[in-house]
C-alpha cells in the first residue's frame, strides 16, 4: 500500500527524494510480485520524468508534452523512392541520421520526417544537474554485484497460474530498458554475465527471464555511443544461435516475441546484425523436422512484418523463393510461407 502511494505521488514538475527512489529500487527485489511490479512502474516514473525536464526547455513545455529529445532533427524528402533506397546503404547516406518510424507514403509524403542523430564517441545526453542525486542512487544500486542476479532469480520463479503459455512480461522488458537508456554501460558487464547461461537453459521460466532482460538492454540501447553498441552485438549475435538452437514448442512464443519487440519501429541500420543474422538462417521446405524448418520461416516473417516498408528492396527475391515452394508437403510450413504480410 505504501509503495502504491509514493508511487501516485511522483510528479513531473518535482524532482523525487533520493530517499524514495532508494525505497523504490529496494522494493524491486522485494519477493511478493505485486510490490516488486509496482516498485518497477516507480523507477519507471522516475526516469522518465528526468528525462521529460531535461528535454523541456521551459516548465510550460513540460506540462504541454513539447519536450523535445536534443538528438531529433527534421529529414526533408524530395524523393521517396530514394530515399527508402538509403536504408540499405550506409547511415552516411542519411547524413548520419536514423530514421526509425515512417508514418507516411501511401499516397504522399509528408515535407520532412523525424531522425535521430547517431551518437559517435561519448553520451548524447546528460540528465539533468538538479536529479543527480536521485540518478546516483539508482546507480549504486544496479552497479552492486547482487543486484542483477537477485532479480533474475526472481524474474526466473514459475508462475504460479498452471497452464497456458509463457510470453514475455512487458513491465520487466520496460524497467530494464529504462534503466540501460540513462544509465548506459554501468552494470551491463554484470548483467550480461549473469544472465548468458539462463538464455539457454533447459528451463523455460529462466529463459524467459533472460529474454527479458536482453531485450530490454538492446532496445534500450538505442542511442548509446557508438563503441558500447559494437560491444552489446559483439556479445549479442554469437548466442543467437545457440538460442534459436534450442527453441521448443513451449518457448517459441517468447521467442519470437523478443525479436519481433526489438526490430520493429527501428531503422535497420539500427539492428544490421540481428537483420543479417534472421538472413542467413535456412529457408528449407523439405527435410525431416517441420518444426524445425517452421522456425526459420516464422523468424524470417517477423523480419518482414517488423521492418515493413523498409524491407521492399528485398521482397522481390525472397516472395519468389516462396511461391517456388508454396506446394510443400507440410502444412505447417505451407502455412507458414502463405501468411506473410
Amino acid at each position: 500500500m505504501a509503495a502504491r502511494f509514493l508511487l501516485g505521488l511522483l510528479r513531473r514538475d518535482a524532482l523525487t527524494p533520493p530517499d524514495v527512489a532508494k525505497f523504490f529500487m529496494d522494493q524491486t527485489l522485494s519477493p511478493q510480485p505485486t510490490i516488486r511490479y509496482t516498485a518497477q512502474k516507480a523507477v519507471i516514473k522516475i526516469l522518465t520524468f528526468i528525462k521529460y525536464r531535461t528535454y523541456s526547455a521551459s516548465r510550460e513545455a513540460l506540462w504541454l508534452d513539447e519536450w523535445k529529445n536534443p538528438l531529433v532533427e527534421e529529414v526533408e524528402v524530395t524523393d521517396p523512392e530514394s530515399f527508402l533506397l538509403g536504408f540499405d546503404e550506409s547511415l552516411d547516406y542519411t547524413g548520419g541520421l536514423y530514421v526509425d518510424k515512417i508514418r507516411t507514403g501511401f499516397i504522399t509524403w509528408t515535407p520532412t520526417i523525424k531522425a535521430y542523430r547517431a551518437v559517435q564517441e561519448a553520451s548524447g545526453i546528460e540528465m539533468e544537474t538538479e536529479s543527480q542525486p536521485c540518478l546516483d542512487v539508482i546507480r549504486h544500486a544496479i552497479t552492486n554485484a547482487e543486484y542483477y542476479p537477485e532479480l533474475l532469480v526472481l524474474w526466473s520463479q514459475e508462475s504460479g497460474k498452471s497452464g497456458g503459455t509463457v510470453e514475455l512480461r512487458k513491465e520487466n522488458i520496460v524497467f530494464i530498458k529504462s534503466l540501460v537508456k540513462i544509465f548506459e554501460h554501468d552494470g551491463l558487464e554484470n548483467l550480461l554475465t549473469n544472465i548468458d547461461a539462463s538464455l539457454c537453459d533447459s528451463d523455460k521460466f529462466k529463459q524467459r527471464a533472460s529474454a527479458e532482460i536482453l531485450s530490454g538492454v538492446l532496445r534500450g540501447s538505442k542511442h548509446w555511443p557508438k563503441g558500447l553498441l559494437d560491444h552489446l552485438w559483439e556479445w549479442t549475435v554469437p548466442r543467437l544461435d545457440k538460442i534459436f538452437a534450442q527453441i521448443k514448442p513451449d518457448t517459441v512464443i517468447f521467442w519470437e516475441t523478443f525479436f519481433h519487440y526489438q526490430l520493429r519501429d527501428l531503422d535497420p541500420r539500427r539492428n544490421k546484425a540481428m537483420i543479417d543474422w534472421v538472413l542467413a538462417l535456412p529457408l528449407e521446405f523439405t527435410g525431416d523436422s517441420a518444426f524445425a524448418m517452421s522456425k526459420s520461416l516464422a523468424f524470417f516473417g517477423i523480419l518482414i512484418d517488423s521492418l515493413g516498408i523498409f524491407f521492399n528492396t528485398k521482397a522481390e527475391k525472397y516472395a519468389q523463393i516462396l511461391f517456388e515452394n508454396a506446394n510443400t508437403d507440410y502444412a505447417e510450413v505451407c502455412f507458414r510461407s502463405m501468411t506473410f504480410d
